[in-house]
Order: structure tokens, then C-alpha cells, then sequence
């Protein structure tokens, strides 16, 4: 198994060159999720930070599809009882780019996220899923023809609860506010 995976690894990067040009976006971006959950608030101190990976692929001129992967990790102690959680949230979707001037563009994306919660309490795991829609609006500026800063604002819907390492349930999602680099290939 190893060995293709090393093989795969191996074509793509020799392939990279063939690729199309400017088909490509990689970004990271910083967030903060703020939820109107009250369970989430009380858990996550009324925001979330999260760091995102975004990939994208230009496929006409103007609409992409994209995949991402971002996480946030809670540490919280009551009673001298120490828990954690670790959420990832995986997603993908697609959206429309408006480049309106050579420094500024703008993006709006509408998506599915799936999210996997893993907590532990002492000895004791627990682990949930749960999964949604989101929708982002991203405001870029290019600092370079491949480099770019960008702000980002969305909402991201669960459309159902999970439930925590303290069986507590919790709606994931909420508004997101973001900010990040990122690069064009």
C-alpha cells in the first residue's frame, strides 16, 4: 500500500508541469466560528478558532470546485476533570469568481462539510458526526500574479446535533469569520 501511494505521490508531481496554468488555488485561512448554539458557546467560550486548507480548481472561466479540511480542538476542565475534543470538518463544493479590477476579486461559494468530533474525558472516548451545508463569500487581493491575501465570511448550517463527550448535544456551524493566504498554480 505504501508503495502506491508513494507511486501516485511520484505521477502527480511529475505531472504537475502538464497541468493547466492558473487552474489552481491553495489557501489557508484562519477562522473564528461563532455559533448561536448555546451548548457550543458554553463548550467552545463563544468562538471556535479554525484553521482551513483550501484546494480549488478552476473549471470554465469563471466557476470553481473546491474541497477543504479544517480543525478546532477544545480543552476544558470542571471540577479538576480535565476533557478535550478534536473536530475535523471535511468539504467540498463549488462557487463563482468576479475578478473586478488586476488587485481585487471576489468569490461565493455554496458547499457540503461533514464533521468528525472525537472527545475524551479521562479514560472515557466518545466520537460523532455530524453533517451540513455552508455557504462563503471571500473578498481576495492579489499581492502578486500567484500570491493573494484574502477575508473571508460564511455560514455553515449542521443539519443535525452531535453529541459530546459529556452528552451534551451540539449543533455545529454558525457564522464564520476568516482571514488568509494563498497561492495560484
Amino acid at each position: 500500500m505504501k508503495k502506491v501511494i508513494f507511486l501516485l505521490i511520484i505521477s502527480l508531481l511529475i505531472s504537475i508541469p502538464t497541468f493547466p496554468k492558473d487552474k489552481f488555488t491553495i489557501s489557508l485561512i484562519d477562522n473564528i466560528l461563532l455559533s448561536f448554539d448555546k451548548n457550543f458557546r458554553e463548550i467552545y467560550a463563544n468562538g471556535a478558532f479554525f484553521p482551513e486548507l483550501k484546494i480549488e480548481y478552476r473549471t470554465h472561466k469563471n466557476i470553481f470546485i473546491y474541497s477543504a479540511l479544517g480543525f478546532h480542538k477544545s480543552e476544558t476542565e470542571i471540577f479538576s476533570i480535565r476533557s478535550e475534543s478534536n473536530n475535523t470538518i471535511f468539504s467540498f463544493g463549488g462557487g463563482y469568481n468576479c475578478k473586478t479590477s488586476d488587485k481585487f476579486s471576489y468569490k461565493g461559494g455554496f458547499g457540503f462539510f461533514y464533521i468528525l468530533y472525537n472527545g475524551k474525558i479521562q479514560n472515557n472516548k466518545a466520537t460523532d458526526s455530524g453533517f451540513g451545508f455552508r455557504i462563503d463569500l471571500d473578498i481576495i487581493y492579489h499581492i502578486s500574479k500567484s500570491f493573494f491575501a484574502k477575508a473571508s465570511i460564511g455560514y455553515l448550517h449542521a443539519l443535525n446535533k452531535i453529541n459530546d463527550i459529556n452528552n451534551i448535544l451540539i449543533k455545529p456551524g454558525g457564522f464564520k469569520l476568516g482571514l488568509g493566504l494563498g497561492i495560484n498554480f
